[in-house]
This record gives C-alpha cells, structure tokens and sequence, in this order.
C-alpha cells in the first residue's frame, strides 16, 4: 500500500481526521487494525463520541499500549454543566488519557439546546472549569443548522 503524507493544521493535526464512529461496533483487533492503517496514511486527528458505541474503549485500550498519537477530539451531548462534567470524566477514563486536545458541544441543532448549554448551569460552565484545571485545550461546536452556530460563536468566541 502507498501512503502519502497530509498536509497539518497549525496545531501538529493532519487536515482529514479519523472518525471513531467506524470503531463503535467492531472488536479490538479490527479497531487496531484501523487505527495503524489511519496512522500510516498520515492521519494524526481522531474525532470521537461517547455516543459512538465501543469507540472510546477501543481507543483507549490502543492509547495505553501504544500512547497518544492522534490530536484528540471528542465530543458531549449534554447540556447541563452536571451532565457535561460527568460525560467528560468518563470519556477521559474510557479513552485512558489525562486531557482532550479539542472538546466540542456536539449536535447543536435547535435555539433551547443552544440556551440551555451556554446559559446558567450549562454545560459551557463545566467545560470552562475543565479547561481551566487542564482537561482540555480547545473548545469547539457542531450542528447542522449554520445560522446557529454563528449564533453561537457570537455568544461566545
């Protein structure tokens, strides 16, 4: 197989990143299997979710034995700040790592979801609190629906 090197973002991140769904319900070995082809074609980003069935675990279990190659990101649902420190302390432990590279409010699709994580109690709060004690570097937000995520980003850089 040829492989050939991506292009990087400024922070060491291949600019295709391997999504962690395609791990959510395959065993360890086809998700090593995935992982090292991943890495040899030169991605070095992964994007997971606690949502995406076994992903977390299988990553994990590859961080631990062969460390943490890929520029992580992972992802919540929730939002509420208690829900989001909860998911966040367990997808650190599923994934067997001390921070996540990038932290993203996932499935930001309507204005009440968009209320309640930005707003008092939400989930931002947790995710502020995180960052601040090291959990995670960067803050990020998906969706589908683009005039609210530019919403969102008005509301908070």
């Amino acid at each position: 197989m040829q492989t050939r090197k991506l292009g990087k973002t400024n922070h060491n991140c291949s600019i295709i990143t391997f999504g962690a769904f395609a791990l959510s319900r395959c065993s360890q070995k086809e998700a090593d299997q995935g992982i090292a082809m991943a890495l040899e074609a030169g991605l070095n980003g992964v994007d997971v979710s606690p949502l995406y069935g076994e992903a977390e675990s299988r990553l994990g279990s590859w961080f631990r034995r062969h460390g943490k190659q890929f520029f992580l990101s992972c992802k919540t649902a929730e939002r509420t700040r208690q829900g989001a420190q909860e998911e966040l302390k367990r997808s650190l432990e599923r994934l067997g790592v001390d921070y996540i590279d990038l932290y993203q409010f996932h499935m930001v699709d309507n204005q009440r979801n968009l209320d309640l994580l930005l707003g008092p109690d939400g989930a931002l709060e947790a995710v502020l609190e995180a960052k601040k004690a090291g959990l995670l570097k960067f803050i990020g937000i998906t969706g589908h629906h683009p005039p609210l995520l530019d919403q969102a980003l008005r509301r908070f850089a």
